[in-house]
């Protein structure tokens, strides 16, 4: 494989190599990718995480509760029937 930097990058990767960091190249490439991977995944999780988080709020918010779904506030304690006829 054969890939192109930029000067800035090429600089920072030989500084890198020269401080004795990485032993080669080919060693910090592999690093970055392998850290680059797992940032990827680490995000996928958060991602998922978030959107099982939302998923159970909502399931949460829409779960009726019997008598506080059929009872209104403003009913007097009466129970509303969906089709709008009321008893006590």
């Amino acid at each position: 494989m054969h890939i192109t930097l930029t000067p800035e990058i090429e600089r920072l990767v030989q500084e890198k190599i020269q401080r004795g960091q990485y032993a080669s190249v080919d060693a910090l490439v592999q690093e970055a990718v392998h850290r680059l991977v797992e940032e990827d995944e680490e995000e996928l999780l958060e991602t998922r995480a978030a959107i099982d988080g939302a998923l159970e709020q909502s399931r949460v918010a829409h779960t009726c509760r019997p008598l506080a779904c059929m009872r209104s506030r403003h009913s007097g304690g009466r129970i509303h029937h969906k089709g709008g006829a009321k008893e006590s």
